[in-house]
């Protein structure tokens, strides 16, 4: 089984000494706006320039969420993931994680309050550059990897599913992470403390959607009254918010397949 990643680093960090700090940002990849909503973004990492490494060795760090000022529950709505690309196979599948996996953990925000839920605690993994022989246990892995987080890097990907609407701010922090010294060929990697590693934040805000799009004269019925409304707007330019509420079927114009759309919706808002 994979052990608590903050463990091992003990022993993978060789000194005190610092190297470049590590910049956590949140890049958000979903363009919803009402709820019920999937908000999905990566997590990406990237060394600073003023110190010399061959990039990342381990990295951990934290995610949580609050709405309204209260705790989100991570604990049914969040799924996290390690990037697919081939480099971080050292890291996702071959790394030294917690002891939930590369996604992290899920414990309490605070044990004395259990009903405000959980968070995600130490997403992230160490690759091999002990040149472990699992003898003790069988990860970390090698071979290693080179150069990560030199250029902007994914760490991690994110879906939370959430129901409720509200303002909700993500945050990643408790960061920590080393770098492989300059230079270093292996087996075994002589690895730098990380100086500092940053906070990164999210903040999403999700309304409830209208369940009536196409009641546009507001009757609560879809008819030929907006039928009107939108023949009445034929070419206007969608780059208005009012008229890239008519462009239906998102053609870049408002014309008669955004009427058919209104038609095929004929009848009693819900």
């Amino acid at each position: 089984m994979k052990k608590m990643l903050a463990l091992v680093l003990v022993g993978v960090f060789a000194a005190s000494a610092t190297a470049a700090d590590l910049t956590l940002t949140i890049n958000r990849l979903d363009s919803n706006t009402t709820v019920p909503a999937t908000v999905e973004f990566e997590i990406i990492g990237q060394l600073s320039t003023d110190a010399d490494n061959d990039g990342l060795a381990a990295f951990g760090f934290d995610l949580s969420a609050m709405m309204g000022g209260a705790p989100v529950d991570m604990e049914s709505i969040a799924s996290v993931a390690g990037p697919t690309d081939v480099d971080m196979e050292a890291f996702v599948l071959r790394g030294l994680t917690n002891p939930a996996g590369y996604g992290g953990t899920l414990v309490f925000y605070d044990p004395n309050t259990p009903a405000d839920g959980k968070f995600l605690k130490q997403i992230g993994a160490a690759q091999d550059t002990i040149n472990n022989q699992g003898v003790n246990a069988p990860f970390p892995q090698g071979p290693v990897s080179i150069d990560l987080g030199i250029a902007p890097t994914v760490l991690a990907t994110a879906s939370i599913d959430i129901d409720t609407e509200g303002t909700y701010d993500f945050t990643v922090d408790s960061g920590f992470a080393n770098v492989i010294e300059e230079g270093e060929t292996g087996p075994v990697y002589r690895v730098v403390a990380v100086g500092n590693v940053s906070d990164a934040a999210l903040q999403v805000v999700l309304t409830v959607g209208n369940p009536c799009p196409f009641d546009l004269d507001g009757n609560g019925a879809v008819g030929p009254g907006d039928v009107g409304v939108v023949k009445n707007n034929f070419g206007c330019d969608v780059n208005l918010p009012e008229c890239a509420a008519l462009d239906f079927d998102n053609n870049g114009a408002v014309g008669p397949g955004d009427v058919g759309q209104v038609k095929n919706n004929f009848g009693p808002c819900p």
